[in-house]
């Protein structure tokens, strides 16, 4: 069952059991904070995080850690200070990709034409059958890749979101007096900061 929204989940808590439930991590000590969502991992015992700081929601960073890890030791080191604090909040949707854009079969045929010739063209003159499966490929990558990115949310699918900031307000002037002039950089892990898919 995921965490009553708004509420602090205590520090004790160990992350396998907020595999349901959307984080914001945040500290009077370090700005931006971190939204972070928990999910199973690939090997047993384990969990994977994705996660990205409230200043850029969309540049995700995945992770992999014990699952018995305490939810309070990780937002410590996730933002480099001793005192943080981790609170539910509303269902978060990562950036993802939408549907396809409208004009991308024509531009898909042109990309895929112009290789083609690109290729059939001195000085490399290659053969059809050369020609033929490179043209289709790149066609292919061009067709999947244009579609529409669809930003970080955070709400339910059937009401209007909430936005980062509105989010970060409500948190941290409920229950924590934040200095708005707090600039300590937090550093995500090391780890993929390509798109990542939507966890469960």
């Amino acid at each position: 069952m995921p965490y009553p929204l708004w509420q602090l989940v205590p520090p004790t808590t160990q992350v396998r059991d907020l595999f349901s439930t959307s984080l914001l991590i945040f500290s009077p000590d370090a700005s931006p904070g971190i939204l972070a969502r928990f999910s199973t991992g690939l090997d047993e015992g384990t969990a994977t995080a994705v996660l990205a700081t409230t200043r850029r929601p969309d540049a995700l960073a995945m992770m992999g850690i014990d699952d018995d890890e305490r939810i309070g030791k990780q937002a410590q080191t996730l933002l480099g200070v001793e005192r943080a604090d981790v609170m539910a909040i509303p269902h978060i949707t990562w950036k993802r990709l939408g549907k396809g854009l409208a004009w991308r079969t024509p531009i898909t045929g042109v990309v895929a034409l112009f290789t083609a010739a690109l290729l059939y063209v001195p000085p490399l003159s290659w053969s059809p059958w050369a020609i033929t499966p490179i043209a289709v490929f790149l066609g292919l990558i061009v067709w999947l890749l244009l579609r529409e990115r669809i930003p970080t949310s955070i709400g339910p699918p059937d009401a209007p979101h909430i936005s980062v900031d509105d989010v970060v307000k409500r948190a941290t002037f409920s229950h924590i007096e934040v200095p708005r002039s707090k600039s300590s950089a937090v550093r995500l892990p090391k780890g993929s900061r390509r798109w990542a898919p939507p966890v469960s």
